[in-house]
């Protein structure tokens, strides 16, 4: 709601997706108050349980995951969010490990914020032209700031 209320037009919320819980939220108070929003959730590549749970229209465990952005290392998506995620959810994408360090090198770099890998794969996904929304108001839901910086490697 903070989101609809602070920017005057946004076309499109990027939300990290790990268990379903922050983008369940996000999903259903934007879909329930202004629907024409596209909410898209973004997974690493290598932890995309949610990703191949939507695609097969059940949830689909995965073995354990191995990725940097450690808050999102699910191994399926939660039994409460996921009917939420296949009600409202506009897409979900899939980044790189080297995508996600990228992104957030870039917002270290140009916005002088420390973000963790789990919120910089929403960045990765605008950077490397994922979202097909050019010209669009996008808002990239930055979840948080726990970095361990002995495996962040630049």
């Amino acid at each position: 709601l903070e989101i609809l209320e602070q920017i005057d037009h946004v076309d499109m919320v990027v939300v990290p997706v790990g268990g379903g819980g922050l983008i369940s939220g996000i999903l259903t108070a934007i879909k329930e108050k202004k629907p024409s929003v596209k909410v898209i959730g973004v997974e690493p590549d290598t932890a995309n349980d949610t990703f191949l749970s939507l695609r097969q229209g059940e949830i689909v465990p995965i073995a354990g995951t191995q990725t940097i952005a450690d808050g999102l290392r699910t191994s399926q998506p939660g039994d409460v969010t996921f009917p939420i995620l296949q009600k409202y959810v506009d897409d979900l994408i899939l980044v790189s490990e080297e995508e996600i360090l990228q992104a957030q090198t870039f917002v270290l770099e140009r916005m002088k914020q420390l973000i963790e890998p789990s919120s910089a794969v929403t960045v990765a996904a605008a950077m490397f032209d994922k979202l097909n929304s050019r010209d669009k108001n996008i808002a990239c839901v930055l979840s948080g700031g726990n970095v361990d910086v002995n495996k962040w490697v630049i």
